[in-house]
């Protein structure tokens, strides 16, 4: 355009001829921008001027100044020639538009028409903050369902067209808005909008909208900041939570108990507690008499369903409590919540009954001569004393009385108020005689004291109860007896009698001997009737030699055993008999013999006692064999018991027990003594027959074949060689093997088993040079004889070494191969080529899958099931061939493993492996595949063209990935809809209309680019949205609605409706009220168009309401916006008036109103006002006294509506005092609503009552002791005055009689006490007679009553009560509750003169001693005693209390710290505690463990199991049984036996052996053992019996009786089971014997078995010993406690076994032994002849280590683990032997010091020095002065040995002495000890002992020596 412009100028520049044209003065120059600046706003109002500008014309022409244009912005005011003020037209505004061009115009008038010249000014417009933020829209709704928080509600978002910081907004909730709106909501700003929060929980039944104002404010600073308010309609939608609420509700109603069925009582009302929702209500009676109570279900009234009665049991008194629901119930018809009250309804009573007592009859029972008021007894189970009257008040009201008896009996009380108890007793005593009246018959009337004088009557039956005052006497004070001691139970010892002189069961008849009494009365029963004392069948039995005289007390007592009580001596004479059986010492005897010999190793005598009677034929005793297996080859002398063999044995003839070496015989004995009849008693001796080795071994083939590969590895086993000794016993029998051959670089042999194993692997004949395939072995077998007793065999084994396969394949190299998808099953892929060098190989082709891998086209991982289906290889080709279809999609590169195997080898798998690289080339298989199937969405009707709509999606699995998209369908819509081919985006292509189509079903075709292509479609499915253009329509609206005012407030009163044709939120309709019309009286549900009550009704405020109700469409999201549409409806709602208004009382007095006793007119009157309609029952007022008159004091008299007046009803007269009479006012509508105010009515008393006596009730005799003193309180009267005030204020005074009486006596004339002043004199006068007068104050005048006492003046009470018996014995159960017991102790008598007249004294029993627990309560009057808590007999098996009796009950006395026989006012009380079962066995151990050996026979009781029973008596018997199966544990050599392999004697406990244990089993037994009481409570414990050889038993000699250890053995056990950690079991007892075969009864055999606690083996006695011997310190002080003077094995062994490589070494041993024993013989003989150079003994044996005198002690007595004198007392330092770690110490030059000298400063001598007594020194010293050596030592290489000669055999568990392997004695030393006696020599001419002893012996003895 400029340069057009330019154009024109030019033209005219150069049209014009000789004419300059003017030009624009401005900054910059010609052809700059004139640029202004401009703030909108103040700075640039219509008519500014905004600039100024110039021009300049070089002709001098006028200027003219212009614009061109926007003529409406800006025009141009000439100033002048030259310049010009631009100025503006209007306001700019920079939203509008932020810059204006305009183009200046200059012309000097002579350019031409139309020409100027021309400048461009461009205005730019600054921003000013002056838009506020605006919201859109401005006002929205949201509902929100109550009880949620932390929700965004709403998000609002407002517009500033300012920029900058006055365009940008944030939010906020607008101040000052009420409280509860900040503490419920939020705002937060969030990328520039609004978010409301809901921050807490809104609640509808406190609130249901709310309106929330949100502000938005730019950010303009400084200056004004502008804001917008935009408002959020919150509506809280009601949810049911609330329960019902109750409206209506009386809480106590009263009706009189006579109403009839069916009458309504009250009714109770509830409502929906939610308002929103209004449920219907269910009422319902949950819990109360809903037999005589129901419930309006729909309205809540209540009404009687039956008859009522306040006196019914069920009534309970006349109240009735009912609770009552109601339940909300929903639209739906389901229950909703629940709410309960309780209402209280009472029965007011009517007057319809009449006395009645409990019982129909009494029969009672009176002791004769019972003292005056002793109550009757009450007899039988109808014994309830109780009168009943169950009307209120005077009604209730009744007297008692007796006929025909009243002389003798009275009845006490004798009136009474609605129930009474009452008592009989004796009135006269005289009257009451055993002898002369037995039965008194009565009548007890109950009579009613109102004008009716209704009665009952029951009769009374009085027995009269003889006294018991006789004791039974025995026959005899002392009764003696004779019987033999053989009674057996059940016999009768003899019969006692006794005799009563009282009759019935007092006298004889009812004697019953009750208890015997002594040491044995246990085993001891009495019959109570006939007094037969019998031995009980228990173990008792009589025993002469123990007891022969027992001394026992009998008692006796009268009343069947529970009256009088008297005793008498019962002597026992026992006469003996013969009974005793005779006893070996040992349960079993031992004994060892050599086959072929005639007589044993120590001589066999048995021997046996009999504890008869001595020197009688009764313990007499003979000895015989019992005939047995084999007990012919023995006899036995009948007399002294000694046994010797019948012949010679043969070893391999005695049978074979568990241990084949050891071979015995067992021989059974029998001792018997010649009484009569003759008794005898059993044991047996083991004899352990020794045998001799006479056997070669022999191998079992004569030659041995074993083939083997070459490759077998070192150590394998290849042949075992098997050689068999005849021999019968180890070693003899025991085989060892030996290699003898060349090839023992390649073989080696298992010396014990005979296993031939390789030595060497490196077995391949290829590697040997020569190649050798064949091996000769020679096998050497060895028993195990010594030296030439060693007996052998040898045997050939020929081994062939053969070859194996042992090489693995080779495969050659795989090429990657290519293979197309579809190619051919069966087609191959590659071929696999492999070679074996082995000769008999056999390759076999696979793949390794699970090595092998697939990979996908993006080198992915494919699962291996997902392609190993598809290839396979052939197992003998080695082809790959495609096994099913390929598919490139899935899988495009495999990585093959391949595997080749060599099936013929024989060792280990030959595999080679290789990979192989298969490629799948891709096929165009796969069709566009959509990603769904079908395509929803949506359109809105009248979109613009192109408007999108969605967008599909194909994907193609081939390489060919490039794909078109395409639509298929009808013709209409294709003309709707388009999609685009290479996108996919679907969108809209011509206008839509919803009410033509309102849903596009079309096909969308997806085609890929290969050829031939390939295709996929899917479905299409698009609906047409509507748009909003229809007004909601009201359905049949009221214009009327007539309601009450009594409509609570949520209560429904119309439910509008109304209708859209639109959908969706377009159709959705929203209800509201304009609430300018409603006055907030009503509100609508925007949803459902129920309209409610919002506030109260008042239809005195306000009559009507004229209510615009509104219905909008889309008011949620279109109301703000004004998209929303509306209908509008007109609706007068009339108000109905209720009942609302209650009564109000008008003019209560404040103070009391005053009238008399005898008042009879109108006290006052009633007056109240109700705001209601007078005009209808609303407003009209009823009066009635609801409290205050429930004695029918006062009426009300109705008068006219809102007037009454109050009377007396009838009169007053008797019932003076203050009154608050409650008076309801209450309408008359329904339901009717009340007022109540308090009435006082003051009742003045009139003195009309005189008073009356209470206490006593009538003239009454009381007994004083006629050495009172004066001022003793005689008896306290009391009278009672029924007048008020003065004229109810009793006093007191005695009337002056003639004789005097009155002034004997006083009475305080306030309290009533009368008290003696004079003294009084019984034998002047025994009877005062006083008249008592009681008035009262009253005004004008009192009145009085009289009372006549007459006052009885006894004899003083010399003497205290008196128990007859020192001790009484009462019988309690265990385990019972408190008081379910009841025992009555025996009376007391009283030795004061008792006269006729005279009342007796009662006696009171109290508890002085031995009840400090308060286990026992005993009632001081009835002298009865019960346990107060249960008893347990097992804690205490008896109680014993102290009771004193005394006639002062008021007084406690105080406690009794011993019983003293002479008071007699104490009675020692024996409480006995009867026993229940109640406590079950218990095994005193949860384990017991025993062990049984071949040597047991079948029956034998081997062990027992004990448990104990709390319990006593029957209850304490145990039972005991085996419980569940018997285990057989790592067991050998045992067959199939169905028969129990132990039986458990089921009275004592001990465990029986069911079978006959042999040598060859192994193992052991678990069972579990139950003992049962015999109720079957039961205990449990685990036995575990473990079978053990003979010779696995350990024997301790102890220096105790058997009896004496018997009690200490648990303790025994235990203590050796802590040293060794070994399971320890006793296996029997028996008296020590000693080698001569004497028994030593001083000591005792203890024969144990150790058993492994881990794999429960029993283990040997050598490791038994070996663990003593190391524990030797830790067990010292256990020797000393039980005395054990020796320990080892339970039988003699044999050399124990050696390694057969050892053999020979022992052989070289033995040998030079004996040539070195016959050197030291000859030195020994050497050294004896200079024996007469030395006169000294052996010190070491004769002194005394404290220079104190020798002690000796005897052979056989030696502390175990020391040497056989190293006892205590005969050296000081016994049990202390060698430091082990001693060592030999040399001298400073060197050299070693002399033995000597290293002794001297030892604390001990040798364990084997002093091995025997002085007598037998190792070196004997001849008188001759010849020295004989001690043959039991000798010398074999370095170490000295001890025979085993004699008793010297080789002793296991000695300490410093242990076996030797050779059997040719015990070690004499230790090592440092031989090598000391090596070094110095050990040839010594002076003995042995003496130098070692002796350090003080010459240098020139020790040269000699």
């Amino acid at each position: 355009m400029l340069i057009l412009i330019l154009l024109v100028l030019v033209l005219s520049v150069v049209g014009t001829k000789g004419n300059s044209p003017p030009r624009f003065q401005i900054q910059g120059g010609q052809g700059s921008q004139l640029v202004l600046q401009l703030k909108e706003g103040d700075g640039a109002k219509p008519g500014t001027r905004i600039t100024r500008i110039r021009g300049f014309d070089p002709d001098g022409d006028s200027l003219t100044f212009g614009v061109v244009g926007d003529q409406n912005l800006v025009q141009v005011e000439q100033i002048d020639s030259e310049q010009a003020d631009v100025v503006l037209l209007r306001e700019l505004d920079h939203e509008e538009k932020r810059d204006h061009e305009i183009i200046l115009t200059l012309t000097d008038g002579h350019l031409g028409e139309g020409r100027y010249i021309t400048q461009s000014l461009l205005i730019l417009v600054e921003d000013a903050n002056d838009n506020p933020p605006v919201f859109s829209p401005p006002q929205i709704s949201v509902e929100v369902a109550e009880h949620v928080s932390n929700l965004v509600l709403a998000t609002l978002s407002a517009s500033d067209l300012d920029s900058g910081a006055f365009g940008q907004v944030v939010y906020r909730l607008l101040p000052n808005q009420e409280p509860e709106i900040s503490e419920k909501f939020s705002v937060t700003t969030k990328n520039g909008a609004a978010v409301l929060n809901l921050i807490s929980e809104l609640n509808y039944e406190s609130r249901n909208l709310y309106e929330v104002l949100v502000e938005a404010r730019d950010r303009s600073s400084p200056g004004d900041v502008n804001t917008a308010t935009a408002t959020v309609v919150v509506k809280v939608l009601d949810i049911p939570d609330q329960g019902p609420e109750w409206i209506s509700l009386k809480a106590v109603t009263r009706i009189p108990e006579d109403i009839s069925i069916f009458s309504p009582v009250l009714t109770v009302r509830a409502m929906d507690g939610d308002r929103g929702i209004r449920n219907k209500i269910k009422y319902g009676i949950l819990n109360g008499n809903s037999q005589l109570f129901g419930i309006n279900p729909q309205t809540g009234l209540i009404y009687t369903k039956d008859l009522l009665d306040r006196e019914n049991a069920e009534t309970r008194n006349g109240a009735f409590i009912l609770e009552v629901s109601a339940t909300e119930i929903s639209e739906q018809g389901s229950l909703g919540q629940t709410v309960t009250t309780e209402i209280t309804i009472i029965l007011e009573d009517v007057n319809d009954e009449i006395p009645q007592f409990r019982a129909s009859s009494i029969i009672a029972e009176i002791a004769e001569n019972s003292p005056s008021k002793t109550p009757l007894t009450i007899l039988g189970e109808n014994n309830v004393t109780e009168v009943f009257d169950l009307d209120q008040g005077t009604n209730g009201t009744f007297i008692l009385y007796l006929e025909n008896g009243e002389d003798v009996f009275e009845v006490t009380p004798t009136s009474g108020l609605n129930e009474a108890s009452f008592i009989l007793r004796v009135r006269n005593p005289s009257l009451l005689d055993y002898e002369t009246q037995k039965i008194f018959n009565l009548s007890l009337v109950a009579e009613e004291v109102a004008s009716t004088r209704r009665r009952s009557r029951i009769p009374v039956t009085v027995l009269v109860r003889d006294q018991n005052d006789h004791f039974p006497k025995f026959s005899s004070d002392n009764i003696e007896i004779y019987i033999p001691e053989s009674l057996t139970p059940g016999e009768v010892l003899t019969t006692v009698t006794a005799t009563d002189a009282d009759s019935g069961v007092f006298g004889s008849d009812g004697i019953r001997y009750t208890e015997i009494s002594g040491p044995i009365s246990e085993f001891l029963g009495i019959d109570p009737v006939s007094g037969k004392v019998v031995l009980k069948d228990t173990e008792f039995r009589f025993d002469r030699e123990k007891v022969s005289t027992h001394y026992l007390s009998i008692a006796a007592r009268d009343n069947l055993g529970q009256g009088n009580r008297n005793t008498a001596q019962l002597v026992i004479h026992v006469e003996d008999i013969n009974d005793s059986s005779p006893t070996f010492s040992q349960i079993q005897y031992e004994a060892y013999i050599s086959e072929n010999s005639l007589s044993f190793a120590e001589p066999l005598v048995v021997r046996a006692e009999d504890e008869d009677e001595k020197n009688t034929s009764n313990s007499e005793i003979r000895y015989q064999i019992i005939p047995s297996l084999n007990s012919d080859n023995f006899t036995i002398d009948s007399v002294t018991g000694e046994i010797l063999p019948s012949g010679f044995l043969d070893f391999e003839s005695v049978p074979i027990s568990e241990d084949p070496s050891d071979r015995t015989i067992l021989v059974r004995l029998r001792a018997f003594d010649l009484g009569t009849p003759s008794l005898s008693g059993v044991s047996s001796v083991l004899i352990h027959v020794i045998d001799m080795n006479d056997n070669p071994p022999e191998f079992l083939e004569s030659s041995y074949e074993v083939s083997i590969p070459e490759d077998i590895e070192a150590g394998s086993p290849i042949l075992s060689v098997k050689a068999r000794d005849a021999d019968g016993s180890s070693p003899n029998n025991e085989i060892v093997y030996r290699l003898d051959s060349e090839s023992r670089d390649k073989f080696y042999i298992d010396g014990e088993i005979g296993m031939i194993s390789v030595l060497s692997g490196n077995l391949d004949p290829d590697l040997s040079v020569p190649p050798r395939t064949r091996y000769s072995l020679q096998v050497l077998a060895l028993d195990g004889g010594l030296g030439h007793h060693q007996l052998s065999a040898r045997v050939l084994v020929n081994v062939t070494i053969t070859d194996v396969n042992n090489k693995p394949p080779i495969v050659f190299q795989l090429d990657p191969v290519s293979v197309r998808e579809d190619a051919d099953v069966g087609s191959m892929i590659s071929s696999i080529k492999a070679k074996d060098p082995d000769k008999d190989s056999q390759l076999r082709f696979n793949i390794d899958f699970p090595r092998s891998e697939g990979r996908d086209e993006d080198g992915r991982l494919v699962k291996p099931e997902q392609w190993q289906s598809m290839i396979e290889c052939d197992q003998m080709s080695g082809e790959i061939r495609v096994l099913a279809n390929l598919d490139r999609e899935l899988v495009q590169e495999l990585y093959l493993y391949t595997v080749v195997e060599d099936i013929s080898a024989t060792r280990e798998k030959q595999i080679t492996s290789s990979r192989l690289t298969v490629h799948i080339a891709d096929v165009n298989d796969n069709d566009p595949l959509f990603d769904k199937q079908i395509y929803r969405g949506s359109v809105v009707e009248n979109s613009q063209r192109d408007t999108p709509v969605l967008s599909v999606l194909a994907r193609d699995k081939d390489v060919n990935r490039t794909i078109s998209y395409t639509l298929q369908g009808d013709l209409e819509l294709l003309n709707l809809i388009q999609v685009d081919q290479f996108t996919g985006q679907v969108s809209v292509r011509n206008r839509i209309d919803r009410e033509v189509i309102s849903w596009l079903n079309l096909t969308v075709v997806a085609t890929d680019s290969a050829s031939p292509p390939r295709s996929g479609s899917a479905l299409l499915l698009l609906k047409v949205l509507d748009e909003n253009d229809n007004s909601p329509v009201f359905i049949n609206p009221p214009s009327v609605l007539e309601i009450s005012e009594g409509e609570m407030v949520g209560s429904r009163i119309l439910q509008l409706q109304a209708q859209d044709r639109d959908e969706g939120q377009f159709g959705t309709i929203t209800f509201s009220i304009d609430p300018v019309t409603s006055l907030g009286a009503f509100q609508v549900h925007p949803d459902t168009g129920e309209v409610t009550v919002a506030k109260i009704l008042d239809r005195e405020e306000k009559s009507s309401y004229n209510l615009i109700v509104q219905a909008h469409d889309n008011y949620q999201f279109g109301f703000v916006s004004g998209e929303s549409r509306v209908s509008y409806h007109k609706i007068n709602i009339q108000i109905g008036d209720i009942n609302d208004e209650a009564p109000k009382f008008v003019e209560v007095p404040d103070t009391c109103t005053s009238i008399v006793e005898f008042h009879t007119e109108e006290i006052l009157t009633l007056r109240a006002l109700d705001k209601d309609d007078p005009e209808t029952p609303n407003g009209e007022i009823d009066f009635k006294i609801v409290h205050g008159n429930e004695m029918g004091f006062f009426r009300i008299e109705q008068v006219v509506s809102g007037i009454a007046k109050l009377y007396p009803e009838p009169e007053l007269n008797g019932k003076p005092g203050n009154y608050s009479v409650l008076v309801e006012a209450e309408d008359r509508g329904f339901p009717a609503n009340s007022a109540s105010a308090v009435f006082l009515v003051c009742v003045q008393d009139f003195n009309d009552h005189a008073p009356e006596f209470i206490l006593p009730s009538s003239n009454y005799t009381v007994r004083i002791l006629e050495n009172a003193t004066i001022g003793t309180e005689v008896l306290r009267v009391q009278a009672v005055d029924e007048d008020n005030g003065l004229n109810g204020e009793v006093r007191y005074r005695i009337r002056k009689d003639s004789s005097g009486n009155h002034e004997i006596f006083e009475i305080d004339p306030v309290t009533g006490a009368i008290s003696l002043t004079k003294t009084l004199d019984r034998e002047r006068t025994r009877m005062h007679e006083l008249r008592i007068e009681a008035y009262d104050l009253g005004v004008p005048t009192p009145l009085q009553s009289d009372l006549d006492l007459m006052i009885y003046v006894q004899n003083v009470n010399d003497h205290e009560p008196q128990f007859i018996v020192d001790e009484f014995s009462v019988n309690f159960t265990e385990n019972e509750s408190g008081g379910s017991e009841i025992r009555k102790i025996l009376n007391t008598i009283d030795l004061d003169e008792e006269e006729a007249g005279d009342e007796k004294i009662m006696v009171c029993y109290y508890i002085v001693s031995g009840n400090s627990e308060g286990i026992f309560h005993l009632d001081s009057v009835s002298h009865e005693i019960i346990v107060v808590k249960p008893l347990d007999r097992e804690e205490k098996i008896s109680h014993v209390l102290i009771i004193k009796a005394t006639e002062d009950c008021g007084t406690v006395p105080g406690e009794v710290l011993e019983f003293n026989p002479l008071d007699n006012t104490l009675l020692l009380l024996n409480i006995i505690v009867v026993d229940v079962n109640d406590n079950a066995p218990v095994f005193e151990r949860r384990l017991f463990t025993g062990g049984v050996s071949t040597d047991l026979e079948f029956g034998t009781k081997f062990m027992s199991v004990k448990a104990t029973d709390s319990d006593s008596g029957i209850n304490s018997q145990i039972e005991y049984l085996i419980c569940g199966q018997v285990e057989l544990l790592n067991s050998e050599g045992f067959g199939e036996n169905e028969k129990a392999p132990f039986l458990v004697e089921p009275d004592t406990g001990e465990v029986v052996l069911n079978f006959d244990p042999q040598e060859n089993q192994k193992g052991y037994f678990s069972f579990e053992v139950c003992a049962r009481d015999i109720d079957g409570k039961e205990d449990t414990a685990k036995v575990v019996v473990y079978l053990l050889r003979e010779d696995q038993r350990v024997k301790f000699v102890t220096r105790s009786q058997p009896q004496e250890l018997r009690l200490r053995m648990d303790e025994f056990s235990m203590v050796l089971a802590n040293a060794t950690g070994a399971i320890v079991n006793l296996d029997y007892f028996k008296v020590h014997g000693n080698n001569d075969g004497s028994v030593d009864k001083t000591k005792t055999d203890v024969f144990l078995h150790f058993v492994h606690p881990e794999n429960n083996t029993v283990m040997e006695v050598s490791d038994i010993l070996r663990t003593i011997d190391y524990k030797t310190i830790e067990l010292d002080s256990f020797f000393k406690e039980f005395d054990v003077l020796q320990t080892e094995g339970s039988a003699n062994y044999l050399p124990i076994k050696m390694e057969t490589s050892e053999t020979v070494i022992i052989s070289w041993l033995v040998g030079v032994s004996a040539f070195l024993s016959l050197l030291l013989l000859v030195v020994v003989c050497i050294c004896v002849s200079q024996r007469s150079k030395y006169s000294r003994k052996l010190k070491a044996v004769t002194t005394d280590a404290y220079d104190t005198a020798p002690k000796i002690t005897k052979k056989d007595e030696f502390v175990p683990n020391t040497n056989r004198h190293a006892s205590e007392g005969s050296n000081p330092i016994w049990m202390t032997g060698l430091d082990p770690s001693w060592e030999i110490q040399t001298h400073p030059e060197g050299s070693p010091r002399h033995v000597s000298e290293i002794f001297s400063n030892l604390d001990s001598l040798d364990t084997n020095v002093l091995n025997e007594p002085p007598p037998e020194p190792i070196f004997q010293d001849e008188s001759d002065g010849s020295i004989e050596v001690d043959r039991r030592f000798f010398m074999t290489g370095e170490v000295l040995y001890r025979s085993n000669d004699e008793d010297d055999r080789p002793r296991e568990g000695s300490a410093g002495r242990r076996s030797d392997s050779s059997g040719r004695g015990s070690l004499f030393t230790s090592s440092h000890f031989v090598q000391s006696i090596k070094d110095e020599s050990l040839l010594y001419s002076k003995p042995f002992p003496e130098r070692l002893n002796n350090p003080r012996a010459s240098s020139q003895d020790r040269d000699s020596d």
